[in-house]
């Protein structure tokens, strides 16, 4: 059986003028191209913000209760803080709401919207004004969320812009699961082959010390053969 978020999408493509079907295949190509998270991320906001014709945009992906921000239109400096990167999901209560309910989230003025604190921050920050939060759903499990917005004017989305973010987020959420799956791949490889080295090393050392008499020994008969040669 189909899960929703896929029968959603398959809907959904069947329907979308074929102009914007090419835009979309390139961008699943785009994304199917690497499975290094940061480009994966990289790519997809760049994308979303590109397609809706907007100039700010952020993608969250979600690790447990904790946010941590991939990728931003405009990027972030080369080397933003890692503990900037980190947010607490409870202070950002939008995105909250937006991954709860595995639903859009639509602000139309920010600077007149009931904030957090924390929301408050980024909003005047990004000097944001209408937001869109769309949650990034998996199997019914939200991994994630892109966040994208004006900055000078306040602006709707059309139900064809809410289909069109519905087919994007299954798409980049395909990407962010194989590369997290691919990067915990490697961690445990990693893992694997150092846990292999240490046990060798044990070994070796255990073996050294039972058999230092006999590794004497045999340097002795070494050194005669030579010597009898």
């Amino acid at each position: 059986m189909k899960h929703s978020g896929f029968a959603r999408y398959e809907k959904l493509t069947r329907h979308i003028p074929s102009r914007e079907l090419t835009t979309l295949l390139n961008v699943s190509s785009a994304l199917a191209s690497t499975l290094d998270l940061a480009e994966v991320l990289r790519i997809a906001i760049e994308n979303v913000a590109g397609l809706l014709r907007l100039d700010t945009g952020a993608v969250y992906t979600l690790e447990g209760e904790t946010l941590r921000l991939g990728a931003t239109v405009p990027p972030l400096p080369p080397h933003f803080p890692e503990e900037l990167r980190l947010a607490c999901l409870a202070d950002h209560p939008h995105i909250c709401k937006a991954v709860t309910q595995k639903a859009p989230v639509f602000l139309e003025d920010a600077r007149v919207a009931r904030l957090s604190p924390a929301e408050k921050i980024v909003v005047d920050s990004r000097s944001l004004v209408s937001i869109l939060y769309f949650p990034l759903v998996l199997k019914e499990n939200a991994i994630g969320t892109f966040i994208v917005g004006t900055t000078s004017e306040i602006r709707s989305f059309s139900q064809a812009e809410i289909d069109l973010c519905y087919i994007l987020a299954y798409q980049v959420s395909l990407a962010i699961a194989n590369a997290q799956l691919y990067a915990r791949a490697q961690q445990a490889l990693l893992e694997l082959t150092q846990a292999y080295d240490a046990t060798l090393a044990g070994w070796s050392r255990v073996l050294d010390m039972r058999d230092h008499v006999t590794d004497e020994h045999t340097h002795r008969v070494a050194d005669l053969t030579v010597a009898l040669a």
